[in-house]
């Protein structure tokens, strides 16, 4: 990764009045809750220590620089919701509307890699997905690419 660059990640401001109930009894307060928009997660690039940011991705749920060991230190991986409106909800079991995807242009363009990829982890030039497998039981996939996310094979696990 590049010295001054930055990954941060923020929740809009309707999160916070929704989960904590600020701004309640006013109408006024009402009234801004409701101009807000829609509570979501952001992520955003600075590329000089924080000076400026640039919006990367919506409605995420995860995210990570690439891998330096396949030429990848710029890439942002990420998983995301795919539906792209209304209130994001925190994550608390496997979804079957996100994916795990990335970009190698701060956000301007963006690939999927493996579609219902909830979770990942980028380590020692290894990718690993957690992939929804079936909604109804909770249960998941793990897929593994050792070359940058090019091909992902799925992980035998003991049962």
């Amino acid at each position: 990764k590049r010295s001054r660059w930055a990954l941060l990640s923020t929740w809009t401001d309707k999160c916070e009045v929704k989960s904590y109930g600020r701004a309640k009894d006013e109408d006024d307060d009402d009234k801004k809750k409701d101009d807000m928009g829609p509570c979501k997660h952001l992520l955003y690039v600075t590329k000089d220590m924080g000076r400026t940011f640039s919006l990367v991705a919506s409605y995420v749920v995860q995210f990570s620089w690439g891998d330096a060991s396949h030429d990848q230190q710029d890439r942002i991986y990420f998983s995301h919701f795919r539906k792209k409106s209304g209130d994001q909800h925190k994550l608390s079991g496997w979804s079957d509307n996100v994916d795990f995807a990335y970009t190698d242009n701060m956000g301007q363009s963006v690939r999927k890699l493996v579609h219902h990829g909830n979770k990942f982890l980028v380590s020692n030039g290894f990718i690993m997905v957690v992939k929804l497998k079936s909604k109804e039981s909770q249960t998941v996939n793990l897929k593994i690419s050792s070359d940058g996310g090019g091909d992902f094979k799925e992980a035998k696990l003991p049962e």
